[in-house]
């Protein structure tokens, strides 16, 4: 592990020794604040929506547990909660998001939240819309939530039939994700790969300076229309073959023509990004599973095309059982699962690291343009106001340290320099597993 200062080991070490302040244990603090175990148990268990044993967990020291959404969001439903209060349990008891309006589900337990309707019934409304789906529905790619905001609004007291009749007349606008909240993780995957880009150029004019790059090219002209990639994996491939003494050696070459592609390919690469995060791929952490991996990355891309062959599974699942064939069944249950494991909607843990990197980065910049010198609060208070913009927009909860990765985001900040992500989940990962 490479030195980081004292500041940064100590305030992650204190991450690891109190296990309160990861996130995994601030939904049994959320939980504990508003219903003990016993009383938000009895208030739901003649609903069926969660088993005792699985809620316990919520409460205990022991584990680090915290309940998926569709959980939640079943509870909500059977405790009747406002959408205000169910929002609540959302985006600051789990930290999700708020209720995703362009999934059908979640529009139905909207209205069953509105209407005082049971988990049952609403799980007998979403069941009635299922039946409707075919093989040949095509969901828009087009940003649809305020348009289902306002149908919602008008139509949130209609009847049970009429309301599914509404959702059914606009069924394509069910797509079950947010095309902002991607356009936004976009923009910030955009944004990292200029820096990535400009850093790779730099480093690797420095390295050619090295070398006799400078004096191939008075003698080797570019060819008409040749990129700068092109014309430099030119030089590479002269050099390999070159017997001059100024030659760099192959391992030198290999260097330059790796930063070659990653200043000038013409198409990203998603593992540099990955490695520009998190630069080793974190095992045995808590919340490991929440951060990008090369796979999940590119799942979540494509979460419109995801979707829509998991609603394409769910039609031919429900044709195999109402054929009984039995074969069938176990088939498209198996691919179902399968599939559904493929699907991410984005979470906040996506967006927060890559948002850190470019706070970062502008901070830096903004303190060079200005003339500046470093300051730690001035550096947060930018990190915080930039984040928080964008977590809006995300429909997100805002910067808060009780959060682990918030608090770990926040610790990077020291009073000498910035740290990277990366640097602290070195740290967290050596810290974790020395325990």
């Amino acid at each position: 592990m490479h030195t980081v200062s004292n500041t940064l080991s100590n305030r992650i070490k204190k991450v690891t020794r109190d296990n309160s302040n990861f996130k995994f244990q601030n939904f049994k603090n959320y939980i504990s604040n508003k219903y003990e175990f016993e009383e938000l148990y009895k208030l739901v268990k003649d609903q069926n929506v969660i088993d005792k044993r699985t809620m316990k967990k919520w409460y205990s020291d022991d584990t680090f547990s915290v309940p998926s959404r569709y959980q939640i969001l079943k509870v909500c439903v059977a405790l009747s909660l406002s959408i205000d209060e169910a929002e609540d349990f959302l985006i600051n008891g789990i930290q999700s998001y708020s209720f995703q309006i362009n999934d059908y589900q979640e529009f139905i337990y909207m209205y069953a939240i509105s209407n005082s309707l049971t988990y049952d019934e609403s799980a007998e409304m979403v069941a009635f819309f299922e039946t409707m789906l075919t093989e040949d529905i095509q969901f828009s790619q087009s940003s649809d939530t305020f348009k289902l905001k306002e149908i919602f609004e008008l139509h949130k007291h209609d009847s049970k039939e009429n309301f599914l009749k509404v959702m059914i007349k606009n069924m394509p606008l069910f797509k079950g994700y947010s095309l902002s909240v991607l356009n936004t993780f976009k923009s910030l995957m955009d944004d990292i790969f200029v820096y990535i880009q400009q850093d790779s150029e730099d480093e690797l004019k420095l390295d050619l300076q090295s070398t006799n790059f400078d004096e191939w090219k008075l003698t080797t002209k570019r060819n008409e229309g040749e990129t700068d990639l092109q014309y430099i994996e030119r030089y590479i491939h002269s050099a390999s073959r070159s017997k001059k003494s100024n030659v760099p050696d192959k391992d030198t070459l290999k260097q330059i023509s790796w930063l070659a592609h990653k200043a000038y390919a013409a198409k990203n690469k998603n593992t540099n990004l990955i490695k520009e995060l998190y630069s080793i791929p974190p095992m045995n952490l808590p919340f490991d599973k929440s951060l990008l991996t090369d796979k999940t990355l590119s799942e979540l891309l494509s979460i419109g095309e995801q979707k829509q062959i998991l609603v394409s599974m769910k039609i031919g699942l429900k044709e195999a059982i109402d054929g009984i064939d039995e074969e069938a069944i176990k088939e498209y249950k198996k691919k179902f699962k399968s599939q559904k494991q493929r699907v991410h909607n984005i979470q906040r843990n996506d967006l927060l690291p890559m948002i850190h990197y470019i706070a970062t980065r502008k901070y830096l910049q903004q303190c060079s343009d200005e003339d500046t010198s470093y300051n730690e609060k001035a550096a947060v208070k930018f990190f915080e106001a930039y984040a928080n913009t964008i977590l809006d927009k995300c429909q997100m909860a805002h910067i808060n340290k009780a959060y682990v990765m918030d608090y770990i985001l926040i610790s990077c900040f020291t009073k000498d320099e910035i740290y990277s992500f990366a640097d602290a989940i070195e740290v967290l990962q050596y810290t974790y597993n020395s325990f």
